[in-house]
């Protein structure tokens, strides 16, 4: 009779400890894929195309003209914006933002459409400053920022401060067919590396707002 109410228990037992088996290999799953996809997603930010006054591509990264010509098309923009950053084209006395507009015009991009930014930046939050005067000399009332799609986030953050006081509508779009993946980023230098410094660089500039 003892044997029969020891049984019991261990049987129970048993199935519980093979339930748990189960469980635990899933939930590491789970989180392993979280921790691994959540920093490269949270970066990413592409809203869908559609109808805005100025379509404006950051300087640096490549593909991001002929990719931004194509969404100038999609969105019957009146603008297309360079940002003027001083640098040149090693050999060549044109700068870097004449190059793009070159390319940009040879995409189908009218000549009449382009807008090279006044102002020189070097830096987002430099980009960000000379688009809001220009958004000041024009009058548009939306525009859709293209980028890297790493890149994405911290340049909706520092646009959104940029144009905090305005009412102009802000979109962002990242480069399509771009090598960043949300869910790949870790397993190639170059965007680990991009990866950390852009969360670095996000951080630095809240603590800026902040401070």
């Amino acid at each position: 009779m003892t044997s029969q109410f020891n049984v019991e228990p261990a049987v129970k037992n048993s199935r519980r400890g093979r339930g748990c088996s189960r469980i635990w290999p899933g939930a590491a799953a789970l989180l392993l894929f979280l921790a691994v996809y959540l920093p490269g997603r949270l970066l990413v930010v592409s809203q869908p195309i559609q109808h805005v006054d100025a379509v404006v591509v950051l300087s640096g990264g490549e593909g991001r003209v002929e990719y931004a010509a194509r969404v100038f098309q999609e969105a019957n923009a009146q603008w297309f914006v360079i940002t003027e950053t001083g640098d040149h084209v090693p050999g060549y006395p044109e700068s870097v933002s004449e190059f793009d507009a070159v390319r940009a015009f040879r995409l189908g991009v009218p000549y009449s459409a382009i807008y090279i930014t006044q102002d020189e930046s070097s830096s987002t939050t430099g980009e960000a400053a000379v688009v809001r005067q220009m958004i000041a000399d024009t009058g548009v009332g939306s525009i859709l920022v293209v980028t890297d799609p790493y890149h994405t986030r911290r340049a909706q953050l520092v646009f959104w401060h940029a144009l905090r006081s305005t009412r102009v509508e802000l979109r962002m779009r990242a480069v399509e067919g771009h090598p960043y993946r949300p869910l790949t980023w870790w397993l190639y230098e170059q965007w680990r590396s991009a990866t950390l410094q852009e969360y670095a660089k996000i951080a630095y500039t809240l603590y800026g707002w902040l401070h």
